[in-house]
Parts: C-alpha cells; structure tokens; sequence
C-alpha cells in the first residue's frame, strides 16, 4: 500500500521543524554563560582568573564614563592602578587602597586619573634615587607612555612606572 504524498510532505515539514527547534535550543545561552561584554579567549598564558577579573572590572562602569587612576608611593617605589569604575574618586580610592595594601600606605600618591583612554606614570632617578616622576594620558597606551617619558626628561634613568587603560567603546 501507497504512503499518501500529503502525508510525507507534513512528515519531512515536522523534521525540518524539529530540527530547527533543537538549533535554537543548542544555541540559546545557559546561566553560566559568560557576559557578551566578556573578553574573547585568547590561546596565551592568560588565566581564568585574570579573565574574570577583567570581566568584573568592565562591569564597573558605563560608558561613557569609565574613569581609571594610577596611584605611586615614591618612598618605596610600588604603583598601584584601577579601571573601569564611574567616578573619578571611586577609582583614585580602589587604587589608593591597593596601594596601601603594599605596606607603608601612607605614602601613597594620586600620579594620574584618567577618563575614557590610557594614562602612563614615569620617574626619573638619580644615584639610585627617585628625583622626578609625572604622569600623562593619552587616548592610546603608547602615547601615553611617549608623554609621560618626555616630562621626566633630564639626567639619570627613566623607567615607565605603570600604565592603565579604561574601557572607551
């Protein structure tokens, strides 16, 4: 006995529907899906950890005012930085607040803040002491750091302290 074609065709529409179903399923995101704003997965040594550090520090801010700061202790010669947070003192206090955790907190100075782009700290030493340290911003990490380099210009050894980039996009 014959099949009747009406009843293939529904038969092969029912597949073709089932199996777009089971697309849209396989595709839909779970609970444990990374954020959309998530960085991609790069192949280098670059750790879960720092990935979800990364991912949390984004989520600080909206742009466009993601504010970022680069606080130095010039007695000791650690540099602590943050991104990514709403307001300019919500940043300088997290990286004032790292800073410190470094010991000898008190010390701490304000470098740089920046908003929306990149901000490089320099210092300039001489015999083995600190003399001079700026620190500029710039839309790009390197001319950020070209800046900062150029204001500590003069005898001695100049090092790029610490750079920090905001999210801008």
């Amino acid at each position: 006995m014959k099949t009747p074609r009406p009843l293939l065709h529904l038969a092969g529409l029912v597949a073709i529907l089932a199996t777009l179903v089971a697309g849209l399923f396989a595709a839909a995101p779970t609970a444990s899906a990374a954020p959309t704003n998530a960085p991609e997965a790069t192949t280098t040594s670059t750790t879960t950890a720092q990935q979800t550090a990364r991912v949390a520090a984004r989520a600080r801010c909206r742009i466009p005012r993601c504010f970022g700061a680069i606080v130095i202790n010039p007695r000791t010669g650690s540099s602590a930085y943050s991104y990514n947070y709403n307001t300019r003192s919500k940043a300088v206090a997290a990286a004032k607040k790292r800073c410190r955790s470094y010991g000898s907190g008190r010390y701490c100075r304000t470098a740089v803040w920046v908003r929306n782009g990149c901000a490089a700290v320099a210092w300039r030493k001489r015999n083995g002491r600190m003399v001079e340290w700026a620190g500029r911003v710039a839309f790009n990490r390197a001319p950020a750091i070209r800046k900062a380099k150029r204001a500590v210009a003069g005898p001695g050894s100049e090092h790029v302290w610490s750079y920090v980039c905001t999210s801008r996009r």
